[in-house]
């Protein structure tokens, strides 16, 4: 199957008729082996808009929560468009199957003054091979429609076909984190900031040497050991530091791989044969009033449903007779003083007599006249049809009454059955292939243990960093006393505030997000 074109009418950011194309010629995927869509642009540009509505136009709601629903697909109308007057929009997907014949599937929506969705219609129009016309055809029953589109394109195959290329974060994220971090401290320059800082280190040491020759040798003995001292427990209180951070993160890998175990077996356990039967139950349950409900009305009804047409006729005939009825009634009711008078008149002798024309012409004049002076508005010249059908008031009551049922109530039973059905063939194969319930008890007992395991290091380990803290506050204060003993360093110590400005420049923190 190939994607020929995608055309948006008014539909989300597209404005008026936006036709996007998405063949590719054969002589592209056959001699230079490209067969593969790519969709880019800026956030917000529509890239997530064109994959939803491809989606959408093939498998409507399947796979999308109610909630995801109303939120893609209740407001597709452009706004601007909308403002304008409008309250249509579509979105139009043409392909090619594998057979040559090109399909156009088209999903339409229609909206109220107040922006509501008032319906949604979906049209096919399947052209054969080298046909110049195609058939058109509405689609009422749509889980009928998904079993038609699952021959082209699977709807549980759809994802390895159409998907968002965002997805290969996912990809990034299973990646060894290490080894990630090690990658990006050399793409940053992070391996040239640690050299710069070993040795802006090493300077400092230089200059706090410079600084303890001018200091007198006792006091500078002294605090050259205190110096040691600090500086070999801060190496010690380092060294137990990186140990426990070692064992904590070793511990938190074994929780999260056991956490990942057990969701394994609790994605398993929610598709055991168990569940899965039950749902079965319950679908079976619902199929069965549904059958029954079906029974009931069409049998109830039946007749009414198939005769509806017909019947929608005879009671427009019927109204058009009585009607008819009741005008000729009041013709001749109205017009009978009249009559009576003129049939009296005209019997009287006349002399001389007059001609039967005559006769004709003084009894119309005399209608006339009698009507306009009695303000009777009926003409003597109406013609009324045959009546064909003689029932009685009770019998022409019983039948203008007689309430015409909407096919579509049946329609909407038979598409929840067909729905039913269609679950209840996939949830056999899920009976076939789902595991047996399965038992985390292991799992969490281990994840309790390395869980209080890593409370007890945590411990530890901040209070190794306290003392840490406290160590290397001894060796500062170490030092500021060997800075105050430099009397004859004044020169050495401007150079060493010159350069420890440049060590505080260089040495601040920097964060890398990874």
């Amino acid at each position: 199957m190939l994607f020929k074109n995608l055309i948006f009418d008014n539909y989300k950011t597209y404005y008026g008729h936006q036709e996007l194309e998405l063949y590719i010629p054969s002589e592209i995927r056959e001699e230079e082996q490209k067969n593969i869509i790519l969709l880019g642009g800026l956030n917000g540009a529509g890239k997530t808009t064109i994959l939803k509505a491809i989606l959408y136009v093939l498998f409507g709601k399947r796979g999308i929560s109610e909630q995801e629903y109303k939120r893609q697909f209740s407001n597709v109308i452009n706004n601007t468009f909308f403002n304008e007057g409008g309250r249509d929009c579509s979105v139009t997907l043409t392909l090619e199957t594998d057979q040559k014949e090109v399909w156009e599937l088209k999903v339409k929506w229609s909206f109220d003054h107040l922006k509501r969705l008032i319906n949604e219609n979906r049209d096919i129009t399947v052209w054969k091979p080298g046909a110049r016309h195609g058939k058109h055809a509405s689609i009422n029953n749509i889980e009928v429609f998904y079993r038609f589109i699952d021959k082209i394109i699977p709807y549980h195959a759809s994802p390895f076909f159409i998907f968002d290329g965002e997805e290969i974060k996912d990809i990034i994220l299973r990646q060894n984190s290490n080894e990630m971090k090690e990658s990006i401290h050399k793409l940053t320059g992070m391996d040239a900031y640690n050299q710069l800082l070993k040795d802006l280190i090493a300077i400092q040491s230089s200059l706090e040497q410079e600084l303890s020759k001018s200091v007198s040798k006792s006091k500078i003995g002294n605090l050259n050991k205190e110096l040691e001292q600090a500086d070999l427990d801060i190496s010690t209180l380092t060294e137990r530091k990186t140990k426990f951070t070692q064992e904590i993160q070793k511990i938190e890998n074994l929780i999260d791989k056991t956490k990942q175990v057990r969701n394994d077996k609790l994605v398993q356990n929610s598709k055991s044969r168990e569940v899965v039967i039950k749902k079965q139950s319950r679908l079976s349950t619902e199929l069965n009033m549904l059958n029954k409900e079906f029974s009931g009305n069409f049998k109830e009804h039946s007749i009414i449903i198939i005769l509806s047409d017909k019947i929608k006729s005879l009671k427009k005939q019927l109204k058009n007779e009585s009607d008819q009825r009741y005008q000729k009634v009041l013709k001749e009711a109205t017009l009978t003083p009249y009559n009576n008078f003129i049939n009296q008149l005209l019997n009287q002798n006349i002399n001389p007599p007059l001609s039967n024309g005559q006769l004709t012409q003084l009894r119309e004049l005399g209608e006339e006249i009698w009507k306009k002076e009695n303000n009777v508005n009926v003409d003597r010249n109406t013609t009324f049809k045959e009546e064909l059908h003689d029932i009685s008031s009770n019998d022409y009551s019983y039948f203008m009454n007689l309430s015409i049922k909407d096919t579509n109530f049946i329609s909407s039973i038979i598409n929840k059955m067909e729905k039913i059905k269609n679950d209840l063939e996939f949830i056999e194969t899920e009976i076939r292939n789902a595991p047996e319930s399965v038992d985390i008890s292991d799992e969490n007992e281990k994840i309790d243990i390395l869980v209080k395991k890593s409370g007890e290091i945590n411990v530890k380990y901040k209070s190794i960093v306290s003392k840490l803290n406290r160590a290397k506050e001894t060796k500062s204060s170490i030092l500021n006393n060997l800075t105050r003993l430099n009397e004859q360093g004044v020169f050495c110590k401007k150079k060493m505030q010159s350069r420890a400005r440049l060590f505080a420049e260089f040495c601040h923190p920097i964060s890398i997000p990874i």
